[in-house]
């Protein structure tokens, strides 16, 4: 009786499963979930899989991956990692791990290290290095049960955002203003755009803010990141005016923060159309730009100083201010002023809503020749071709100011 008892306690023994069998017994199974892959912390594609765990003999398991990848990114085909260790937890977590390891993926040698994860709860994380082929630098895979993919990103929602330019109404080619304004482009949820315009105009040209949806965004064969806009047809309301609108295009880039428009609207029971022409690169000093015919007079303390007959050019910096060149002036006998350029000078709308724009610069400095120019109180208006300019300058050391008036040249 007592060689069976020993016999039969040998037998059970050999039979029962060593800790690591039953670690990795209680963890075999498929764990779906996202595995990404990285190259040098940038991003080399993501797939949703389903990673199977088979516990082995020693108390090791394998884990089989299936093919993943897409175009575009990294792509693998299916692959084993065999004899990884795996130990237990008191809080029933069970811990992954394998140093280095050598396996294929069809035609490709994978050489891995650093593998490394967890499962807990039917969950699973797993890291690990690896490089296909002659691939000089690794790819990091991390898998994980509870991660979700990253949310697609349409092209066009990059040109969403805000732009500040100047909006101009016309009615049959003639200017009806402009006003400077912030147009929001919001991408909708059929990837379509809503353009938000502020309210705009003065007077009987006054249009309250409206919203134009249903615009269409197509990237541009330039590849340069720029998209087309367009629109066909469009109704909208503007506070209590419902708007007829058509032929909407344009152009945009996210990156330059450009944006173009031009649309034509009818405001209520209006006949004609409002042609609309939005652009963020026109500024108050571009409208104005250009050069003005007129005559600069010179007093000293009220006193005439001299006179003579000139052109005043008016040129946009970098910045959106104007330089003003200003040609030699006074006369034989009088005061005389070299060439001289007055740099950043302002320009802005004026409040009047009749197309005038205003100019103005409180102090400034120059040369004319060799002398030095000390200016100041530099205002002006500008309406169509018509500059009028004011202006208090010392030349050197002169120690009163000269005035210069200047006015458009009178035509008959």
């Amino acid at each position: 009786m007592t060689a069976i008892a020993l016999c039969l306690a040998s037998c059970s023994d050999e039979n029962d499963p060593t800790p690591a069998q039953e670690a990795a017994k209680a963890i075999e199974g498929s764990y779906t979930g996202l595995m990404s892959m990285t190259v040098s912390g940038s991003a080399a594609g993501e797939s949703e899989i389903s990673v199977k765990i088979t516990a082995e003999a020693e108390g090791t398991v394998k884990l089989s991956f299936p093919a993943m990848g897409d175009e575009g990114s990294m792509q693998l085909d299916a692959f084993e990692v065999s004899e990884v260790a795996v130990t237990a937890s008191g809080d029933g977590t069970y811990t992954l791990s394998k140093e280095t390891f050598s396996t294929t993926s069809g035609d490709i040698s994978l050489e891995g290290s650093n593998l490394a994860g967890t499962v807990s709860n039917g969950e699973a994380r797993i890291t690990m290095d690896i490089k296909p082929g002659a691939m000089p630098m690794a790819i990091t895979f991390t898998f994980d049960t509870q991660a979700e993919p990253t949310p697609e990103v349409s092209p066009t929602s990059e040109i969403a955002g805000n732009y500040t330019g100047i909006m101009n109404m016309s009615v049959m080619g003639s200017s009806q203003g402009n006003s400077e304004m912030t147009l929001t482009l919001t991408e909708a949820a059929d990837g379509t755009f809503t353009i938000s315009v502020p309210a705009m105009g003065s007077g009987a040209m006054a249009m309250g803010a409206f919203d134009i949806t249903g615009v269409t965004a197509s990237e541009s064969e330039s590849g340069d990141g720029t998209y087309t806009l367009s629109l066909e047809n469009f109704e909208a309301v503007a506070g209590e005016t419902s708007l007829t609108g058509s032929n909407l295009t344009g152009t945009v880039n996210s990156e330059s923060k450009s944006l173009n428009l031009t649309m034509d609207i009818k405001p209520g029971a209006m006949p004609m159309s409002i042609t609309f022409t939005f652009d963020t690169e026109t500024t108050w000093a571009s409208l104005v730009a250009g050069e003005y015919e007129g005559t600069m007079s010179m007093t000293v303390s009220e006193s005439p100083a001299g006179s003579r007959d000139m052109t005043l050019t008016l040129t946009e910096a970098a910045d959106g201010t104007l330089t003003i060149s200003v040609p030699a002036m006074g006369n034989e006998g009088g005061m005389s002023v070299g060439a001289f350029d007055i740099t950043g000078v302002t320009a802005s709308e004026s409040e009047s809503g009749d197309g005038t724009y205003t100019l103005s610069l409180e102090n400034f400095e120059a040369v004319a020749g060799e002398t030095n120019i000390t200016g100041s109180s530099l205002t002006g208006t500008v309406n169509g071709e018509s500059l009028n300019l004011t202006m208090d300058i010392k030349p050197g050391a002169m120690p009163m100011s000269i005035t210069c008036t200047f006015v458009p040249k009178v035509t008959e």
